[in-house]
């Protein structure tokens, strides 16, 4: 399905104006760094009064590029959304001594394959909250992997009677009905919890692709592969460039904001006239199980992004004509 949807982007890039693409890393450079500028002149307003009005703004020519990317770019917002998830849930798993790989089998197995609410939510309040430490007695186990330690505990229980069972879980969690009803949930679908547990470990792609793309997304600063994408922007736009965005306009080197994500756009765009060389660039950069979705959304944004920026750079250089002429004869 991805690769037809992939193919279906492609076939629509082919039939765009080629003189839509047709940009130089120079004009890219100047609309890009002009954008930057005033996204940032923007969010200063913004964050002085939240709810400023668009003509307000230092530049609401930026608008539409804003609103043409909350609209089409929804797989990049996803994953941006996954990656903070997936950043807290490394936390979570260092705060009980494991490690991502054990969090995600645990939050899966609890948050998203099981079938009450009590226990769907069961994993935020006993790890993230840390709640767990109440239902471990042993001070020595502290220091265990507590996600070992909460399996160990769930099958414990179902070796006693449904009232003593009850009993137990009310003093552990000290009377905490919503979390006594999640664990009560899961101890009498312990099978289906053992085996939403094996399904995610014994998938294919869960050794090879998911644990590699888990550590990948929480121990770099963005989801692209960083190499890649550097070396993409510095062929497009120069050492020169990429220097100076480093301390001057930051945001767009990363494919964590959304200027960041039109850089990589235009650099592509300046260096591969051909679509299909274009979608080959982006699969080099997003390669992991998780981004797989984002080349085919990248080629596809690409024309109207395209045309958004350039149409706020015309207002841009006609705006500073306009002040230029204005102070000119002032004199």
């Amino acid at each position: 399905m991805k690769r037809i949807l992939s193919l279906l982007f492609l076939a629509i890039a082919i039939n765009l104006p080629v003189s839509l693409f047709a940009l130089t890393g120079e004009e890219a450079i100047a609309m890009l760094e002009a954008a930057s500028f005033a996204h940032s002149e923007n969010n200063a307003r913004r964050e002085v009064n939240a709810e400023i009005k668009d003509k307000a703004l230092a530049y609401p020519a930026m608008l539409p590029i804003e609103r043409n990317f909350t609209l089409k770019y929804k797989k990049t917002q996803t994953a941006w959304n996954k990656r903070k998830n997936l950043q807290d849930l490394q936390e979570t798993a260092i705060n009980n001594n494991a490690t991502i790989r054990e969090a995600y089998i645990y939050e899966e197995a609890l948050s998203h394959k099981s079938g009450s609410l009590y226990q769907r939510t069961l994993f935020h309040f006993l790890f993230r909250w840390n709640f767990v430490h109440n239902l471990i007695s042993d001070s020595t186990e502290k220091h265990q992997n507590r996600f070992e330690l909460f399996d160990r505990y769930l099958h414990e229980l179902t070796k006693l009677n449904a009232q003593d069972r009850r009993k137990k879980v009310m003093i552990d969690t000290k009377y905490d009905n919503f979390i006594t009803q999640g664990i009560l949930d899961t101890v009498a679908n312990i099978k289906q919890f053992d085996k939403a547990k094996n399904d995610i470990i014994n998938h294919p792609d869960f050794e090879t692709k998911i644990v590699p793309a888990l550590n990948f997304w929480v121990t770099n600063e963005t989801f692209a592969n960083p190499t890649e994408h550097r070396n993409l922007l510095v062929e497009a736009f120069g050492q020169e460039a990429y220097t100076r965005w480093q301390t001057e306009h930051p945001e767009l080197l990363t494919t964590n904001k959304m200027l960041g994500i039109i850089t990589l756009q235009l650099a592509t765009t300046v260096l591969s006239p051909q679509p299909t060389e274009r979608l080959t660039r982006y699969q080099h950069i997003f390669a992991d199980i998780f981004s797989q979705d984002l080349p085919a959304e990248l080629l596809k944004t690409e024309a109207s992004s395209i045309k958004n920026l350039r149409a706020f750079h015309k207002k841009y250089l006609a705006d500073i004509a306009k002040a230029e002429k204005k102070a000119a004869k002032a004199k």
